[in-house]
């Protein structure tokens, strides 16, 4: 049995800002950034999610790439 200690460092997320530019509200989806983070603990592994209802992004677990899933642009912003 191995036993690893408790984590003793929260992850660290770098700033990510994303700007998507339309023509007559349309963007075919994909990638349009990556999640960037570290942990400095020796043993944690990160992973990452979408925390949404709505299904608008989605964002690879383990790398963090982000990409868009919708064809369709309707928000207003």
């Amino acid at each position: 049995m191995k036993v690893i200690e408790e984590s003793a460092f929260p992850p660290m997320v770098q700033p990510l800002h994303v700007n998507i530019a339309v023509y007559d509200d349309e963007f075919p989806g994909g990638m349009i950034g990556k999640v960037s983070a570290r942990d400095p603990d020796p043993f944690d592994h990160l992973s990452y999610t979408v925390v949404s209802n709505e299904m608008l992004f989605d964002v690879h677990q383990w790398d963090g790439t982000l990409k868009v899933l919708i064809l369709s642009l309707f928000i207003d912003i």
